[in-house]
């Protein structure tokens, strides 16, 4: 019974955005949850009577196929735990956890974690903060390996990146979304950690790779040269900040050569100076152009900044009559 209420008033209700802080508290929220959401978006912060409205999901709630939470205290990071362990349809999971608590409970964040590790459906994870060391925890109902269907993990780099993979073996992700913050303490050597994302994931299963970098780093072929094992990529973007993307038309050449089943490649940021910070841009010239028509005939998607001053090397290569014209482009 829902407390002296026969049904929910909201029988065929799918998707429910629901927020509940210590001012604005929602003591009869069940009155609005249904078995038929799939999809619930929720806030909880600042005092017991606010995170109880989690308790609420595994009874009302039991088939959430989606769910993503905003963690701003222990107590709901506590409660979510104990929900989780009730809702085994999520599909789709994604925490955004509050700084302090990262830092001050990373005890409690871990067992979380550990939790989220033993949901059986779970195919797409997004996770903001991290603690700085991730450790396993015994769990009777863990599969031989953890994330068992995990595809899809979107990480930010502000805590150990590389640990959260190395600890959890997620050898089998075919989308990796990383960002790389500011203020990271310590930070996470951006070569190192594409490194250790070389290391731990399958060479053949990852497909798709998002690189976003919101700090004064300069992105160049060291960076993200340890990607190119990754032979069968599919997606490639790299968004940069206040620095850049310094690659050159060499670079652009191996980055195409590494990656022949690219349907999508888009290289952004700031125009990136030289070492000796003049005005002149470090950039690829229509030379690139013809290395990415060449050695990945089934892009479809380009975005790209060059130096196209020079005309000379398409020109070069109608002259002697070389085949190079990509027919996949849409975008």
């Amino acid at each position: 019974m829902r407390r002296g209420y026969s049904k929910t008033l909201f029988p065929n209700l799918k998707t429910l955005k629901w927020w509940s802080t210590p001012r604005r508290p929602l003591p009869h929220v069940q009155l609005v949850l249904s078995p038929t959401i799939r999809t619930l978006i929720a806030s909880f912060s600042g005092s017991p009577s606010s995170a109880s409205g989690l308790t609420y999901l595994p009874q009302y709630c039991p088939h959430i196929e989606s769910l993503r939470l905003y963690l701003s205290d222990e107590i709901s990071i506590v409660k979510a735990e104990k929900v989780l362990r009730s809702l085994q349809e999520i599909r789709s999971l994604d925490f955004t956890i509050h700084d302090d608590i990262t830092e001050s409970s990373p005890a409690c964040l871990n067992g979380l974690l550990n939790r989220v590790s033993v949901l059986p459906q779970l195919e797409t994870f997004c996770v903001a903060s991290l603690p700085q060391r991730v450790s396993l925890i015994a769990m009777p109902e863990a599969n031989t390996r953890r994330f068992p269907a995990l595809k899809q993990l979107t990480v930010d780099s502000r805590a150990s990146c590389s640990n959260f993979l190395r600890t959890f073996e997620l050898e089998n992700l075919e989308h990796l979304d990383i960002t790389f913050s500011p203020f990271i303490v310590p930070p996470d050597n951006n070569t190192q950690l594409m490194q250790t994302v070389e290391q731990v994931i399958s060479h053949s299963s990852l497909k798709v790779l998002h690189l976003t970098y919101r700090y004064s780093v300069q992105v160049t072929l060291e960076s993200i040269s340890p990607a190119f094992a990754f032979r069968s990529l599919e997606e490639f973007c790299l968004y940069s900040g206040p620095v850049g993307v310094a690659l050159d038309d060499t670079a652009i050449e191996q980055l195409a050569k590494a990656w022949p089943d690219l349907t999508e490649l888009r290289l952004l940021g700031s125009i990136p100076l030289t070492s000796q910070s003049t005005a002149t841009p470090v950039l690829p010239t229509l030379q690139a152009l013809t290395y990415l028509a060449q050695y990945c005939p089934k892009l479809e998607t380009l975005s790209i900044e060059l130096d196209a001053k020079d005309p000379a090397p398409i020109q070069k290569r109608i002259r002697e009559g070389q085949k190079f014209c990509n027919t996949h482009m849409k975008q």
